[in-house]
This record gives structure tokens, C-alpha cells and sequence, in this order.
């Protein structure tokens, strides 16, 4: 993913974009700590990519800070007003930024709480997603997670084994 990208830096097809309805009355210094939870346990959500000659290789980032946007919309939720906000939120990421992800959360009239994410195939998968937003939903709970034992460039590691890859040749 990341050698398709380069090919073509302002593409949008590997983002992968996506709402989370969050319901009414959400405290927003919980939102923005949930968020900054979610980052600080997950390597993934902190790495950028670099060529090393001719390699790509990733960088970890230090916990750090995540550029949380904020809108105030007044529509009344239609389908073809979340289309608009979603087109004007969506753009190429700079794989040699991180955070590979973008956050905004948007409030509507009747104080109900949208999340729009938006993160880079490159760093996740559509189970990895769900994962990330069923632990984004209970931290916001305030729930507290087990840690993780391992992370993504782990199973990324196991995936890339010379026996995985075989085992996956045989299942094509």
C-alpha cells in the first residue's frame, strides 16, 4: 500500500472513512480523552512511513497529541448533508506524517454527537476499525482496557512469516 500510494500521493481510494453515531449530551473532554486514550494504546495510530533506500520502514511516534476538529452543524442529520461533510473532510494523507488517522467530531442541533475518522489503509483494516471504535465507545464509557499484548506491526511480523505465506498461497 504504501508503494501505490507513492505512485499516486493526492489519491484518496485507500482512505477509509467512516461515521460513529455517539448519541446525545456526550462530555466533550471525554470525547477528546477517549481519543487520545485510543492513540497512546495503539503504535499504529502513531506511525508514519519512510524509504530507507529502497525499503519502506515505519516510525513509531511517541504518544503525542491528535488534531481533534470540531464543526457545529444545523442540518437535521439528512443523508446528502453527512455526504458533503464527509467529502470536505476526506483528503490524501502524507504517509510520512503521522498520525495516519483524522478525527472530527460534530455536533447537530438537538446536541446529538457524531465521530468522523478517517485513517489510511496502510496502517489499519476494516477489523482493525472495528476494533479501534468498540475501544474508543467503552473508553468513552470510561471503562479501562486490559493492555495489549501485542501490537499491529506484531501481527503484521507473524503475517509476513515464510509458513504464513505458504498457508495463505494454499488458500487462494
Amino acid at each position: 500500500l504504501y508503494f501505490i500510494q507513492s505512485l499516486d500521493p493526492e489519491s484518496t481510494a485507500y482512505n477509509m472513512p467512516r461515521i460513529v453515531a455517539l448519541g446525545p449530551n456526550v462530555n466533550i473532554e471525554k470525547l477528546e480523552q477517549a481519543a487520545m486514550q485510543l492513540m497512546d494504546r495503539h503504535e499504529i495510530l502513531r506511525t508514519s512511513f519512510h524509504l530507507a533506500g529502497e525499503e519502506p520502514v515505519q516510525k513509531v511516534h511517541p504518544a503525542g497529541t491528535l488534531n481533534l476538529q470540531w464543526q457545529e452543524e444545523t442540518f437535521d442529520e439528512p443523508v446528502e448533508d453527512f455526504s458533503r461533510i464527509i467529502d470536505q473532510f476526506v483528503h490524501p494523507f502524507n504517509l510520512s506524517e503521522a498520525p495516519l488517522l483524522r478525527v472530527k467530531f460534530i455536533r447537530t442541533p438537538g446536541n446529538r454527537f457524531f465521530m468522523l475518522m478517517d485513517m489510511h489503509h496502510v496502517i489499519s483494516d476494516g477489523t482493525s476499525q472495528d476494533i479501534m471504535e468498540k475501544e474508543f465507545i467503552a473508553l468513552l464509557s470510561g471503562e479501562s482496557l486490559p493492555p495489549l499484548g501485542i501490537q499491529y506491526k506484531d501481527y503484521s511480523v507473524w503475517l509476513d512469516r515464510p509458513e504464513q505465506k505458504e498457508l495463505i498461497a494454499s488458500q487462494e
